[in-house]
């Protein structure tokens, strides 16, 4: 593995293990189909919870 993307997946690593230790578990290869909760394709600010949106600043 190069340099660069084991940098970059150490880096993902600890961004997820953030939001978990905040309370969300997170699907990284699936973000729409665990969040899209009404199935419209899109994810809404009002599926993601408080935390969630408050790290994505979507409010």
């Amino acid at each position: 593995m190069s340099a660069p993307r084991e940098l970059h997946d150490k880096l993902c690593v600890r961004r997820l293990a953030r939001l978990e230790d905040e309370g969300l578990r997170s699907l990284p290869d699936d973000f729409l189909g665990r969040w899209d909760l009404d199935g419209s394709g899109a994810v809404e600010p009002d599926e993601l919870p408080q935390a969630a949106r408050a790290r994505l600043a979507t409010d």
